[in-house]
């Protein structure tokens, strides 16, 4: 855990799955439908990832899932139902992106004898938000109304995009392979070994 609050990104990588999470649960809780745009989203990302960069690849996502899923509200009967199909969809599509980046960089990044417990430490913060989404979403629905609970569960998960626009994550086109705090450490091992 101190590893993971300590690096500038794997921070937030885990913030956003943990938002996300938590606000996208809540309205799949509401309205149950498959996620078709997820397999495509899985089929692009490496093409997505070699055309952006790794960094721009898992903004771009991120912001765009974020953006599809503020059509999920706007659903209704006849013409407005396409609402809900794209919202998924679309939003489907940049969640399997995001995850197919994000894993494959925590892959590469994290030194292995780290990279299981990073791995879980990152899963139980970032998989917590589900149980807590959907509670949320429920109690939201009984409060105000399932399309008003859509709009501030889709809301938050709009908005859980920009916890990856920080500077760490910003300055790169692609994603770093090794971890920075890791790198200082062996500095500082070299440094004491050879005065």
């Amino acid at each position: 855990m101190r590893f993971i609050a300590a690096d500038p990104y794997l921070r937030p990588l885990t913030l956003y799955g943990a938002a996300a999470n938590l606000a996208y649960t809540g309205s799949t809780a509401l309205l149950a439908a498959g996620s078709m745009g997820g397999v495509g989203g899985a089929m692009i990302a490496r093409r997505l990832t070699g055309w952006l960069g790794s960094a721009r690849a898992l903004l771009l996502s991120a912001l765009i899932a974020g953006a599809f899923s503020l059509l999920i509200p706007l659903a209704g009967t006849g013409p407005r139902a396409v609402c809900y199909v794209a919202g998924s969809a679309g939003t489907s599509a940049g969640i399997a992106v995001g995850n197919v980046v994000a894993g494959s960089f925590r892959q590469a990044y994290c030194p292995p004898p780290m990279l299981g417990r990073v791995t879980a430490s990152m899963r139980v913060l970032v998989f917590g938000g589900i149980p807590l989404g959907a509670l949320l979403a429920g109690w939201l629905a009984t409060a105000l109304g399932t399309r008003a609970a859509l709009w501030a569960v889709l809301g938050g998960f709009a908005l859980s995009g920009t916890l990856l626009l920080t500077p760490a994550m910003l300055s790169e086109r692609c994603l770093p392979s090794t971890a920075r705090i890791i790198t200082m450490f062996a500095q500082v091992r070299d440094a004491r070994r050879n005065p």
